[in-house]
């Protein structure tokens, strides 16, 4: 039987000012967790971008297909808010670890 490829989407737009450090936060647990995995980015205000960007808000990241912290969005800025109530821009390491551990 075929194994199933996983994917991780992090949905951005370019002036966002958080993109690029939710990047760097997902491909550092990727690789504490020892995962074969590259993110794809995907620009939400980019002409080719798929349909279903546009109903994200920047950034979010989704892994196979599930938001890691679902929220109802009009596309803006996404907020997270970690375990202890902090808010921030950026999801946490531990968001994103625990949503990665479920692909073990």
């Amino acid at each position: 039987m075929a194994r199933k490829k996983n994917n991780i989407f992090i949905i951005f737009e370019p002036t966002c000012p958080n993109y690029e450090a939710t990047c760097a936060r997902v491909e550092k647990v990727i690789k504490e967790l020892g995962l074969r995995i590259e993110p794809i980015l995907i620009n939400r205000e980019a002409p080719d971008a798929p349909a279903f960007a546009s109903h994200f808000g920047s950034p979010t990241v989704l892994i196979n297909g599930q938001d890691i912290d679902p929220v109802d969005s009009d596309g803006g800025c996404r907020i997270y808010t970690d375990a202890q109530g902090k808010q921030s821009g950026i999801p946490s390491e531990d968001l994103i670890r625990s949503a990665l551990l479920a692909l073990k």
